[in-house]
């Protein structure tokens, strides 16, 4: 059977041998013996670096420029959801951290039923993929039996539907599948070998039952520079707010996945502004970019993520003009 080599670090794939990738100098080549997987995979890298040549004067441009040029040894660390917990907890402290109450390399191996009534599965090898256990959550939903190739939502069901064998089931294949080369994506490199489990965590609500809010901050060379405001639901209500570290709003609205307007009703200054930036460069020190995601409430911030790659650089911010303000902000050097 004919193989196809290349890099998994940067994509080229000269002739053999080699030890290390002649180009970055960086990986080992790996070699498919599923040739229609590896064109795949290989042609991935080749438009990534396709759109991230050139200088980059947008936001989604610079993104595109890490996704194929910065392999900084920190990412995959932010990339791993356990090993950047260990991060945040040395960084930080454990304090600003949700309890995990169970880590496995199967999820038949986890002890569903010492669980508590509410909690949250997640894999730590992807982004998106969980299953949250709730009793604020519609009785009327439950888990499917299986997913599509590459699917990775976000369920939040009644503890009176957590079906154990359904949540082994699905858990299972988001941790038979790689993040870093999903269909119809650009590749993530940060994601790639991540030693994959299965894992469940504390789930945290505000006293009336509902999620508590969720701000995602935008961390540039070690500045914290933008932080988007997600109210409680933010993705049913399709409402957000972006302001700058002193609080000042910016006017713009903001399409990802989904398009989001502004918040009709602005929020308060949170009381722990100043220690929410803190917080944000301490983690952002080390890299030159970085989204630190936290979960607030009235008296406790927590810590859920750092994401690298925030959209893979396919969101984009109105005015447009936006974007390339954004740009400004971000200095690189790869």
């Amino acid at each position: 059977m004919k193989a196809i080599t290349f890099c998994s670090s940067c994509g080229v794939g000269p002739s053999l041998p080699w030890d290390i990738c002649p180009e970055c100098s960086l990986a080992t080549p790996v070699v498919f013996d599923n040739l229609e997987e590896g064109i795949r995979r290989r042609e991935g890298f080749a438009i990534l670096r396709h759109k991230a040549e050139g200088e980059a004067l947008s936001y989604n441009h610079k993104v595109w420029k890490k996704l194929a040029f910065d392999r900084n040894p920190i990412l995959p660390i932010f990339a791993d959801k356990l090993l950047a917990k260990e991060y945040i907890a040395e960084k930080i402290g454990a304090k600003y951290l949700q309890k995990i109450y169970s880590v496995a390399e199967s999820p038949r191996d986890i002890s569903w039923n010492q669980l508590p009534e509410e909690y949250v599965v997640k894999v730590n090898h992807a982004s998106g993929g969980l299953i949250m256990i709730s009793s604020g959550a519609d009785k009327t939903s439950k888990l499917p039996e299986r997913l599509d190739i590459n699917d990775w939502p976000i369920f939040k069901i009644h503890p009176e539907n957590a079906d154990i064998g359904k949540m082994q089931n699905l858990t299972e294949q988001w941790l038979s599948q790689d993040f870093t080369w999903r269909p119809d994506c650009l590749p993530e490199w940060a994601y790639q070998g991540i030693s994959r489990k299965v894992f469940v965590e504390e789930l945290i609500q505000t006293e009336e039952g509902h999620s508590q809010v969720e701000l995602q901050n935008f961390v540039f060379n070690g500045e914290l520079k933008l932080i988007r405001y997600c109210p409680v639901n933010f993705k049913a209500t399709q409402r957000i707010s972006d302001f700058d570290p002193n609080w000042n709003l910016y006017p713009t609205t903001y399409a990802g996945v989904r398009h989001y307007q502004q918040m009709e009703v602005q929020p308060e200054k949170p009381g722990q502004l100043q220690e929410i930036i803190d917080i944000c460069e301490i983690l952002g020190a080390e890299v030159d970019a970085v989204r630190v995601d936290m979960y607030l409430d009235s008296d406790q911030i927590r810590v859920g993520e750092l994401t690298n790659y925030p959209n893979a650089g396919t969101g984009l911010w109105h005015p447009i003009e936006f974007n390339f303000e954004i740009a400004k902000w971000w200095k690189q050097d790869y």
